[in-house]
């Protein structure tokens, strides 16, 4: 099947806390099975749009033993700290159904941030040795929640952190291990 016609890969933001001047975002990315074929690789860069400017967070790469080199071939002085940062995982996403991988960002809150003043912006795509297939931007909004309880425990991750399971304190609010 081309890409057009498989399962797609799906985004969907879990949480989204804001602390004082701290943001919180977790992301989760469902992958169908046979979305990303043997020898391809997806690759999805994500972005907080808002109106006074863009946040690059790192790239996602699910890499399917694509073969593919690990970094792209730019010169040094056009790599940024955003572009040299990416994060691979495995997928478990048995036959029928589908494999999940949940993306953590923390960062600083700018006002403009406020209400539905921010936009999470995912710009996927697909590649192997012999073509490169661009997905139409995927466009989330922001809904902000405030509780300072869970922020004290989402303290405690790093300031990106890639998951193969959903921190367990977010659905439920317990004080169980977090990566139960």
């Amino acid at each position: 099947m081309r890409p057009l016609e498989r399962p797609q890969v799906r985004f969907a933001i879990e949480k989204a806390l804001i602390e004082e001047d701290s943001c919180w975002v977790l992301l989760r990315v469902t992958v169908p099975d046979q979305s990303i074929r043997k020898h391809e690789r997806y690759n999805a860069c994500v972005m907080l749009s808002t109106v006074d400017g863009i946040l690059n967070f790192p790239e996602l790469n699910l890499d399917n033993d694509s073969g593919l080199p690990e970094t792209d071939e730019r010169s040094d002085s056009e790599e940024t700290q955003e572009d040299t940062i990416v994060e691979s995982l495995e997928i478990d996403a048995r036959k029928g159904s589908p494999g999940y991988v949940y993306m953590s960002f923390r960062f600083c809150y700018h006002p403009s941030m406020e209400g539905n003043g921010a936009i999470i912006s995912i710009l996927p795509s697909l590649e192997t040795k012999r073509y490169f297939f661009q997905h139409s931007p995927v466009e989330l909004p922001v809904l902000w929640s405030y509780n300072p309880a869970m922020w004290k425990r989402a303290q405690q991750l790093p300031q990106f952190i890639l998951l193969d399971k959903r921190p367990e304190y977010v659905l439920h609010g317990n004080e169980k291990n977090m990566f139960k």
